[in-house]
């Protein structure tokens, strides 16, 4: 049977403080980018078609393995897109 971890420095677990840190450090541009060429330019290309698009609502939909910066990319899209401020 699991047991709570009760060692906060260890914890699975996230605090605000935590996840205030953790945007610092993902890339916020696309170009901040490091690694996975082919992935950049196809999300280069998907970006600025969505830019120029008549109908703004564009779903991009991104799945694979864990450690795959599926996160990282969504988050560089939503700043890119200004979807984020």
């Amino acid at each position: 049977m699991d047991k709570p971890i009760k060692n906060s420095l260890i914890s699975p677990s996230c605090d605000e403080e935590d996840n205030e840190f953790e945007v610092t450090l993902r890339p916020a541009k696309l170009t901040d980018y490091i690694g996975q060429e082919k992935v950049k330019s196809n999300l280069a290309i998907f970006m600025e078609a969505a830019r120029n698009a008549a109908r703004r609502s564009i779903t991009f939909f991104c799945m694979g393995r864990p450690v795959w910066e599926k996160t990282t990319l969504a988050y560089i899209i939503a700043k890119e897109m200004v979807v984020l401020k």
